[in-house]
C-alpha cells in the first residue's frame, strides 16, 4: 500500500553505523511486502542489496540494509519491492 511506505533522508531512516557503513531503513505496511531491496545506482548500473525485516508491529514492518560508505560524496538509491501473495 503506497500510503504505508515511508522513508525520509534523516537519521531515523539513514544511519551511519561507523566509519565505513551506512544503514538504510524503509517502513511498509505489515504483511504487505514479500521482499525488499535497496537499489544503489553506481556509474550507469544498478546494484540490488536484499533488505531484511528489522522489526514489526500490528501495523508496520521496518526493513533494513547495510552498505559500505561509497568513495564518491553522492549516493543515488531507491527501493524495489515485491508484493506479498498473502494480501
Amino acid at each position: 500500500t503506497p500510503s504505508a511506505l515511508k522513508h525520509e533522508t534523516n537519521r531515523t531512516y539513514i544511519r551511519r553505523l561507523d566509519k565505513t557503513r551506512l544503514a538504510f531503513s524503509l517502513r511498509t505496511r505489515y504483511n504487505d511486502i514479500e521482499k525488499c531491496w535497496l537499489v544503489l545506482r553506481e556509474r550507469n548500473r544498478e546494484r540490488r542489496i536484499p533488505m531484511a525485516r528489522e522489526s514489526e508491529n500490528a501495523l508496520f514492518e521496518t526493513w533494513r540494509a547495510t552498505v559500505a560508505i561509497p568513495a564518491q560524496k553522492t549516493l543515488a538509491y531507491a527501493f524495489a519491492l515485491q508484493d506479498s501473495p498473502r494480501r
